[in-house]
């Protein structure tokens, strides 16, 4: 079979399952309850529909893309200062992240033309950060009361008593660094409102710089610990012209106890795409809990390949009195000791947590996949021709070296010392692992197909776990339950009916317009983006070079530039089709919140009602009018463009073409110009029509009235099941062999 053949054969194993699952939905569409376990257990898998799973296919096929590689630890491991070694010769061009709260995702890629992209977050993100801070609340004077029973009451400052027990369990700093965004955020609202409005309107922000050592200046706003914006951060895209980043893009990911749900989310989903990950782990405090958290993540995305392990920050471990004692005072000596038990902490720490055998490679090769490096001593190295300018740390740490290693570090030594700075920086072997990692690229890529396949058969496996759990808990709850208490919670509703209907209406009028205001200025923003990164795509494909007589000539690349329209085309209908995924279920989900404490507080002794019971009726009332509005697709405008005329150019002229020049390149892209403004407009126009048109819909459905009519029914087939409980077990236990059908 040849390689084309099977790649097909894998798509459509994968795809004849997504069918599967879609005609279950079909066969018990009536039973919403069943229906929405199906879609949730969908929405956290990889099952997604047809077109994203095409979309990813393509991307795992696709041989022709950097290696990605992804570095992962806690906050404070040393990343920044590994990359500032690895990338701009020790030069503090990356800042460490001040707090632990405001360390941001951070992508590098290769680019002709020299930027950054910032994402801020989002009223979404604010509202969870809220969220967060309340169970903070909660927890404190939770932690504050047992404080004052433990202790009788002998407290002299029980608040700071209460903060410390908090601060001293890892568990928690998700909560501590949620609170403390939080109010800097509202603070910033309160005091500096003008910073606030321009990053709730604006989710993205590009900056241009000319050179590497701009980029710290001008991310100081962003990241710094006074930056004005560093509290609304989320991610940063430096694109940078640096060789080393031609066939290699870096993920800098942040801690993963990250206090934000969506930055984390986006790491992890970032990380499943990477071929190779460096996990830096601090020498004097390997593998703590945050550690073995970050690397258990990993131990679940089969698709990663290659996974080395840098300790970092290793001049740590070898200052302390006991270690040079045992040395004899001799650096070599030292650092073989040190390595020697760390190399069994790791092992047997891998040992543990190596369920899936995706730590074997690090298991069978452990000096070859675990080495070691110090930022600080590469930085020094880098820079000992000026160490004038050291820092007080650096001097300090230099001193130490000097005091404890004698015979490897003077100040009158220079070449010795250069020499064991660079030994402890140990940077040279980083660029050893990065080279065999590109040296292997064809073969990572093309193993990609293995990744692919393995991934969605093991997200399939999860959906098939799920919803047959759902399944068993319906026959268990089927032959517990009785006829009495549930005649009994449908008698509860309809004395309730009357009072629960208006509070119900207005609560939801009240949640589609302050959601209408906020979709509509995500999905500008969004759109804005796609067309800004169409912009420097495009622009990264026309040169002007010099001609005759001083002046100069334009040179395009009309495929690259025909193929960066298209994918922005694509990138639209992406979104269209996903958009519901992403908004249309926040909608939901606020609105059966709302609803939902109507109900618990106004009907008496009601047992059953919760959340997803609401939120599944919810749901169905949404999509059937999402599906009555009609959205237009774009892909044969491109098509249409290149064989008319546009912005009075005859593009027929250059639809083969590989390259322009001179005035037929000014003409082509006068004409790409009118196709991208057209399209630009389009896709606004069709965003607001699908975004009022629904809104509208809403708006004028008698809510209440179609929850009720379709919760009381939802109660009422309970009843009928429980009725002839036989025959409704049966029907739940064909349905589970249904299930495991669908693999």
């Amino acid at each position: 079979m040849s390689v084309k053949n099977k790649d097909k054969e894998i798509l459509e194993n994968i795809l004849k399952i997504q069918d599967n699952i879609d005609k279950l939905k079909e066969k018990y569409k009536d039973d919403l309850e069943f229906v929405d376990e199906i879609e949730t257990s969908c929405y956290k898998s990889l099952f997604k529909g047809k077109n994203r799973i095409e979309e990813d296919f393509k991307e795992q096929v696709n041989t022709d893309r950097n290696i990605r590689v992804g570095i992962v630890g806690r906050v404070k491991a040393g990343k920044s200062s590994l990359l500032n070694s690895l990338l701009f010769e020790g030069r503090d061009i990356l800042p460490k992240a001040p707090t632990p709260m405001t360390a941001a995702l951070t992508q590098m890629e290769y680019s002709n033309k020299n930027y950054i992209e910032i994402e801020f977050i989002t009223e979404d993100d604010i509202a969870l950060l809220k969220q967060q801070k309340e169970e903070y609340k909660k927890l404190f004077e939770r932690v504050r009361e047992e404080i004052n029973i433990e202790k009788e009451g002998k407290v002299e400052d029980l608040s700071k008593e209460a903060e410390d027990r908090i601060k001293a369990d890892e568990s928690n700093e998700i909560l501590i660094a949620s609170k403390e965004i939080y109010y800097n955020i509202k603070k910033i609202k309160e005091n500096n409102k003008n910073i606030y409005d321009e990053v709730m309107s604006n989710t993205t922000k590009k900056i241009d710089f000319n050179n590497i050592e701009e980029i710290k200046d001008k991310l100081k706003d962003y990241v710094s610990s006074d930056g004005i914006y560093v509290n609304f951060v989320k991610s940063l895209k430096l694109y940078i012209n640096l060789d080393i980043l031609k066939e290699i893009s870096i993920l800098d990911t942040p801690g993963f106890n990250d206090p934000l749900a969506t930055r984390n989310e986006k790491a992890n989903q970032l990380l499943s795409k990477c071929e190779a990950i460096l996990i830096l782990t601090p020498s004097t405090h390997n593998f703590s809990k945050s550690d073995i958290d970050a690397i258990n993540r990993i131990s679940k995305r089969e698709g990663i390949q290659e996974i080395y392990v840098v300790i970092s920050k290793f001049d740590d471990s070898l200052l302390s009195d006991d270690i040079v004692r045992k040395a004899d005072d001799n650096l070599d000596n030292a650092i073989d000791n040190v390595l020697d038990e760390l190399y069994d902490n790791i092992e047997d720490n891998f040992n543990k947590i190596n369920n899936d055998g995706v730590f074997d490679n690090i298991l069978k090769n452990i000096k070859k996949r675990v080495t070691y490096s110090s930022g600080m001593c590469a930085n020094m190295f880098e820079t000992f021709e000026d160490k004038h300018q050291w820092d007080n740390e650096k001097k300090k740490v230099f001193e130490n070296f000097s005091e404890k290693y004698k015979d490897y570090f003077s100040e009158k030594e220079n070449e010795l010392s250069i020499l064991n700075l660079k030994k402890l920086g140990n940077i040279d072997k980083i660029r050893e692992i990065l080279k065999d990692v590109e040296s292997k690229k064809e073969d990572l890529l093309k193993d990609n197909l293995r990744k692919f396949d393995k991934r969605y058969k093991a997200s399939a496996d999860d959906i098939v776990k799920e919803i047959t759990n759902y399944a068993a808990r319906k026959e268990r709850q089927i032959d517990s339950g009785t006829t009495e208490d549930k005649t009994k919670e449908i008698n509860n509703l309809l004395k309730s009916y009357d009072k629960i209907k208006p509070m119900i209406h207005s609560a939801y009028l009240d949640t589609i317009r302050s959601w209408a205001v906020s979709i509509d200025k995500d999905a500008a923003s969004r759109l804005d983006k796609y067309y800004r990164d169409l912009e420097t795509k495009i622009n990264s494909f026309i040169e002007e070079k010099d001609a005759m007589f001083g002046k100069k000539k334009r040179y395009i690349k009309v495929q690259e530039i025909k193929n960066s329209i298209n994918n922005y085309i694509y990138e639209f209908n992406n979104f269209n089709l996903n958009f519901r995924l992403e908004r249309y279920q926040e909608l939901e989900s606020t609105i059966s919140k709302n609803i939902i404490n109507i109900f618990s507080l106004e009907i008496p002794d009601n047992t059953e009602i919760n959340n997803a019971s609401i939120k599944i009726l919810i749901s169905n009332i949404t999509m059937e009018h999402q599906n009555k509005i009609e959205y237009g697709y774009f892909d044969e405008v491109l098509s249409n463009f290149f064989h008319g005329t546009v912005g009075n150019i005859n593009m027929m002229k250059y639809i083969n073409k590989f390259e322009l020049e001179g005035k037929d390149a000014d003409n082509c892209i006068i004409g790409i110009n009118a196709i991208k403004e057209h399209l630009r407009h389009q896709f606004r126009e069709q965003m607001n029509k699908r975004i009022d048109l629904f809104s509208k819909e809403l708006n004028e459905l008698d809510f209440a009235s179609i929850l009720l009519s379709k919760y009381k029914s939802k109660l009422e087939n309970e009843l009928r099941e429980l009725k002839d409980k036989s025959s409704s077990i049966d029907k739940w236990k064909k349905i589970k062999k249904e299930i495991r059908n669908i693999i």
